[in-house]
């Protein structure tokens, strides 16, 4: 599915994404038992939930720090951020795969996408929502998520726990800046946070736009969360002192968040050399 970067452009391709994920095929065998076999095997493994119910998206020659994004997306009561390069799959793999697996398992109540304004922040959701109403391998195995009978919004909307016995998760987008405080859904305040596209490279340069954007996800956002929560940053430094790397580093005011980093490179080779070959990288380089 081709990359989408803002909301109008989602609106725009919004039937068009829709026939790509119809398109996809059905499994072959879908027995009870063939249902809950695999429903098993991905509970626990990311990736293979990935390559099980979105093809597409998990290439079947991943890299060894995919594998590694098991443990960072089950870190608990902890602010943490990921840098890795640009097209590893880190925002497929944290801020779509990731939600959408813990909502079929009915892991979490209330997930929050945030980017660095609403309009971004509802490009993640927007994108979850679409799986979730189309994606037929999804829905042959766990049921509906979203009932014939709900409008949902592409920036806020309400999915149900097949077989739960009425378990619902509410999905909402926000922008950095927004106050979170009273957020609930039911019983429940946030419990799941993603934060994507944090800063854009105009943003980066201002240090009024920095120190707010760190003040609200560590003053404001976190303060939010339910007592279990899970929070991650997924993000590439713009520089030495955008939000990324102040994060990083930590400052008078902040400890350092712990951050898992995945440079293209180790010792000079690739790390993902099945999709950026040493040639290409030199390429990337001398372009940027």
């Amino acid at each position: 599915m081709r990359e989408i970067r803002t909301l109008k452009q989602l609106e725009m391709a919004w039937n068009e994404l829709k026939e790509e994920i119809l398109s996809r095929p059905l499994f072959l065998d879908n027995s009870e038992k063939a249902k809950a076999e695999r429903k098993k095997r991905c509970e626990k493994d990311l990736l293979e939930f990935g390559r099980t119910y979105f093809p597409d998206y998990v290439p079947a020659e991943y890299a060894k720090f995919h594998k590694e994004w098991e443990t960072v997306r089950k870190i608990e009561n902890e602010l943490v951020m990921v840098m890795a390069f640009r097209g590893c799959g880190k925002s497929t793999y944290f801020s779509l795969l990731d939600p959408i697996h813990e909502i079929a398992y009915g892991k979490r109540s209330f997930m929050i996408c945030s980017s660095y304004n609403e309009e971004k922040s509802a490009t993640f959701t927007g994108r979850i929502l679409l799986e979730l109403m189309y994606n037929q391998r999804l829905k042959n195995d766990f049921g509906e998520f979203i009932p014939g009978s709900q409008k949902p919004a592409l920036n806020r909307f309400v999915a149900e726990v097949p077989g739960s016995g009425g378990k619902s998760v509410l999905v909402r987008a926000i922008s950095i800046g927004q106050d979170p405080r009273g957020f609930v859904h039911g019983p429940s305040r946030p419990d799941y946070v993603r934060l994507d596209d944090i800063q854009s490279r105009k943003r980066a340069k201002s240090r009024k736009f920095v120190r707010e954007t760190v003040e609200w996800i560590t003053q404001d956002l976190i303060p939010a969360l339910a007592p279990t929560y899970s929070a991650v940053i997924v993000a590439t430094p713009l520089n030495t002192q955008c939000v990324a790397s102040t994060l990083e580093h930590g400052s008078e005011d902040i400890d350092p968040v712990r951050t898992f980093k995945y440079p293209a490179e180790e010792r000079g080779r690739p790390v993902w050399k099945e999709y950026f070959p040493a040639d290409r990288l030199a390429r990337i380089k001398k372009t940027i």
